[in-house]
């Protein structure tokens, strides 16, 4: 009888290479999804008795990461992008895959990807040349031959289009979500450990990348007239960028390079505010991040934001340092401003939750219509 029921079981396989890279947004957003699709297995949301979800990841990675329902299936010899188009497509073969993470196998139809932004087509300075030529491949094939493109913003569908050429109907806008911090404590330790608090401070993320416009913020912070006051800047590669600032500024920035959630939702909670100057973003997960912890946000006017900060944010033109400067100043200034954007940031960011993410991706997937792959396999 088990042996029957598993015959008519769908499966399910979705790309698990994100549980080997570092944690960058595109990352979390896969370990949300799927974590509350397992949520979804469990309360019988997903039936259990039709489908089975099954992560592939490389057979010698080092993954700590466990689900209640959904298995972890490692296999092949390889790693990395070999991995990923050799071995992948050919442990999936007649299997319905997702890629969560803008990347695929580009030699299998019956798949699904999203794909985060088309920032390697429209910023690509920000990228080796090896990084963008591989993108530009993989992109160009994936949005031609899955079955479905998801994205994270109407933002980032325009760009898919403007770029990759393919029709609108396509693409599926389910935006990401923000309530992944409720479930985390904060880690309060952290002010003592990085010898951080004591004074106002500004949160902000550094980055080498030219489109995230971490510069800036060296040059607002010269047209800045408050003594007693912090930048905290953290990520992975945060610590990168400390040489370029004048030695005037130094101090006032903090370094602390890559921490953890408990610690960045302390940071978050405590911050005046945080400061997102990017260029380019396909959704923007920290200024929602920030929001959801009641953490005012301060961020670029450009791309993806406004769309999906709403009215709950202050905005700032990115190639202006005054004007960034400016809307600083008036957040320290006018506390009832601070107050406001609370509030609205905390009624934002409820908008965004990852079971809403989780379920509308599930629906947009074409498990159940095989129609589906010939209707759209070269669109």
């Amino acid at each position: 009888m088990n042996q029957l029921r598993d015959t008519h079981m769908k499966k399910v396989a979705i790309n698990g290479r994100f549980l080997t890279q570092p944690a960058t947004g595109v990352q979390r957003y896969a370990y949300e999804l799927v974590s509350a699709w397992d949520a979804m297995l469990a309360t019988g949301e997903i039936d259990m008795q039709r489908f089975r979800l099954e992560i592939i990841v490389p057979h010698f990675a080092k993954i700590a990461t466990k689900f209640k329902h959904i298995t972890i299936r490692r296999v092949g010899v390889l790693s990395g992008n070999g991995w990923e188009q050799i071995e992948l497509p050919w442990y999936t073969r007649g299997v319905f895959l997702f890629n969560p993470c803008n990347s695929g196998p580009l030699f299998k139809l019956n798949q699904a990807v999203t794909i985060h932004d088309a920032s390697t087509f429209a910023v690509p300075y920000s990228y080796s040349f090896f990084f963008r030529m591989k993108y530009l491949v993989v992109l160009s094939v994936l949005a031609k031959t899955a079955q479905v493109v998801l994205t994270v913003s109407q933002f980032s569908k325009n760009e898919i289009m403007r770029y990759l050429h393919i029709r609108p109907e396509k693409i599926v806008v389910i935006p990401e979500g923000s309530d992944h911090f409720q479930k985390i404590s904060p880690d309060l330790a952290v002010f003592k450990k990085y010898n951080i608090g004591e004074k106002p401070y500004l949160l902000t993320f550094g980055s080498n990348a030219l489109h995230k416009n971490s510069f800036i913020l060296n040059r607002a912070s010269a047209l800045l007239n408050f003594e007693e006051l912090d930048f905290i800047v953290v990520g992975a590669d945060s610590k990168g960028w400390f040489t370029s600032l004048r030695m005037s500024s130094a101090d006032i920035f903090k370094m602390l390079g890559y921490v953890t959630n408990a610690e960045l939702k302390a940071l978050y909670q405590h911050a005046v505010a945080l400061i997102y100057p990017s260029f380019y973003e396909g959704f923007g997960l920290p200024p929602i991040e920030a929001m959801a912890c009641g953490c005012p946000a301060i961020v670029s006017n450009t791309a993806s934001l406004p769309e999906v900060c709403g009215d709950a944010a202050l905005y700032f033109d990115p190639d202006q340092p005054e004007d960034l400067a400016k809307k600083i100043t008036k957040l320290i200034c006018e506390p009832f401003c601070q107050e406001v954007l609370k509030k609205k940031g905390v009624q934002q960011a409820e908008k965004y939750l990852w079971d809403i993410t989780a379920r509308e991706t599930w629906k947009s997937l074409p498990i159940d219509n095989p129609s589906y792959q010939s209707r759209n396999r070269m669109v």
